[in-house]
């Protein structure tokens, strides 16, 4: 019984052992990561003419700072003046350095440094898009890379091109009122 107890006990320490810490995200955080990001969208079921508030939870910024784009469908609008980076309680406003459209989709581009993070290294984009026309099945969606200091800022974004692969994403529908 002894020989038994000591197996078990041998294989669930190796089992504990090589499964690591665990946690996460869904799988948002890979380890090679520019940052840390989870976005929320609400509501996710509204009518044309409405309002969705996005906000995306930002985390352990690179040194050299981060692209984040946010990707609609093209009846989704971003409303003018509605970006807020919120950081250990500080609120500024702050304008995406790329809005563009192509292929039926929007893309709302933020170029953002590690100073702005303060020492916290973390903070909160707040955006408010106006949904325009139905969308049967459309989603809100987040990607984030690394900023490359030696490209010029107006050239780190590609609407032609926009290498985007979601890090996270939140389904919405619209319809007409």
């Amino acid at each position: 019984m002894n020989r038994i107890r000591n197996i078990l006990i041998i294989l669930t320490s190796v089992c504990l052992l090589s499964c690591g810490g665990g946690g996460g995200s869904g799988g948002n955080e890979p380890a090679d990561a520019a940052a840390y990001i989870n976005l929320v969208a609400q509501p996710t079921a509204l009518d044309a003419g409405d309002k969705i508030n996005v906000t995306v939870y930002i985390q352990e910024v690179n040194k050299d700072g981060i692209v984040l784009k946010i990707r609609v469908p093209s009846s989704v609008l971003y409303f003018n003046d509605s970006g807020y980076l919120t950081v250990n309680g500080n609120e500024q406003n702050i304008d995406p350095e790329f809005y563009q459209s192509a292929n039926n989709l929007n893309y709302l581009v933020y170029i953002l440094s590690r100073d702005q993070f303060g020492t916290s290294n973390e903070g909160e984009l707040r955006v408010q898009f106006q949904a325009t026309a139905a969308v049967a099945a459309g989603t809100v969606a987040v990607d984030v890379d690394f900023d490359d200091p030696s490209i010029p800022s107006a050239q780190e974004f590609d609407v032609a091109n926009p290498q985007f692969s979601a890090v996270d994403s939140v389904d919405i529908v619209v319809t007409n009122n």
